[in-house]
């Protein structure tokens, strides 16, 4: 439906949304043309759309910093970080947002939010066939390009032989000059306390 085409295609880039709706405001149209979708009529859906749009690109205003954590887990070891990690942000900053989702346990629509909208945030993989996991790439995929430039980011998890994920995802982070943090944690099977903290 028109939520998905909005948080997969324009989504991503809701200040170029408002330009656009800013833009036309004061225009008065009958129909409207898209170059993807449906033909959009003032008897059919043209004001109940702009007005989604309108609601889905308005800024979310926020009095604390929000740094969501974002993770999946083969055998329960990159979880185990990501709740170290929570109570390391939580102890540093005590005002901070600080939420852990497990990707394949929330909606994508949801967490690609969060991610794009974070003042900063966290992504754990296990390495399973030399790289990240599918999830991990499918959150990513919802990156807005534009505003992730310079947002801090900090990558852990768990391997069993090589440990590829995380490289693998700091390239892809770097490609879009997010700021990945070069210290990464990265856990050989089971998290001792020491790789907790």
């Amino acid at each position: 439906g028109v939520g998905y085409y909005y948080n997969w295609i324009v989504g991503p880039v809701p200040h170029y949304v408002r330009k656009g709706i800013e833009k036309t405001a004061d225009v008065d149209v009958d129909v409207v043309c898209n170059s993807h979708g449906p033909i959009l009529t003032k008897s059919c859906c043209l004001e109940e759309v702009r007005r989604l749009y309108e609601e889905w690109a308005s800024p979310v205003e926020r009095s604390a910093k929000r740094s969501p954590i974002f993770y999946c887990t083969a055998y329960g070891n990159t979880q185990k970080l990501a709740e170290g990690a929570a109570r390391g942000i939580s102890k540093v900053f005590p005002d901070a947002e600080v939420e852990i989702y497990n990707i394949i346990e929330h909606d994508l629509k949801l967490l690609t939010g969060l991610m794009n909208e974070s003042d900063g945030f966290l992504v754990g993989s296990p390495t399973i066939n030399r790289d990240a996991v599918p999830p991990v790439w499918q959150l990513l995929a919802g990156m807005e390009p534009v505003g992730i430039q310079k947002r801090p980011v900090a990558l852990f998890g768990s391997f069993g032989w090589s440990g590829e994920a995380l490289p693998h995802i700091a390239e892809r982070l770097q490609s879009v000059k997010a700021k990945v943090f070069e210290q990464q944690v990265k856990v050989n099977f089971v998290p001792t306390e020491d790789d907790v903290k």
